[in-house]
């Protein structure tokens, strides 16, 4: 095994730990909630954790593509930090149920060019949405550059002429 096949395998592998623990409690706590129900038990707190199990499960899934994106030779804890803090905050906003207000508020905040209103709301969409995409094209660059690598029939300047061309 290569060493550019191992360090694939180590990825892929710690994705998934990564997301097990809170897929499967989620879906434990969607199975309790489903049995609590239909035994006519109260299910306050199996509602609470659904929300937080998702939390859990996209903030793991953001840090660990923001680490695949920016590779494991960079220092990442302030952005790992601001993403934790963002997805947890806007966490406590749905539980407290002020989320709506503070969209309203967000989306209040702008004004109008022409005939189109731009809000602070929007620009954070769209701030996020590109961020997204920035950071899942550069974690799929990185991986069809891992799988690229592994081909030993490929000379080494081909190897690097596409990933240049991938990134």
């Amino acid at each position: 095994m290569t060493q550019s096949s191992h360090r694939l395998r180590s990825l892929s592998l710690r994705g998934s730990r990564r997301l097990v623990f809170p897929i499967s409690l989620a879906l434990m706590v969607l199975i309790a909630l489903a049995a609590f129900g239909k035994l006519g038990l109260a299910t306050e707190l199996l509602d609470l954790a659904v929300p937080l199990m998702v939390v859990l499960a996209t903030a793991r899934t953001l840090v660990f593509l923001l680490r695949v994106s920016a590779g494991t030779d960079v220092h990442l804890g302030g952005w790992e930090l601001f993403i934790s803090i963002l997805l947890w905050g806007g966490a406590v906003l749905y539980l407290a149920g002020w989320l709506p207000l503070v969209t309203q508020i967000l989306d209040a905040v702008g004004f109008s060019v022409g005939g189109v209103h731009i809000s602070l709301l929007g620009i954070v969409r769209f701030v996020v949405l590109i961020t997204l995409l920035l950071l899942a094209s550069l974690a799929t660059a990185r991986l069809i550059e891992a799988r690229i690598n592994l081909k030993s029939y490929m000379d080494d300047g081909l190897k690097v002429g596409v990933a240049k061309v991938v990134r």
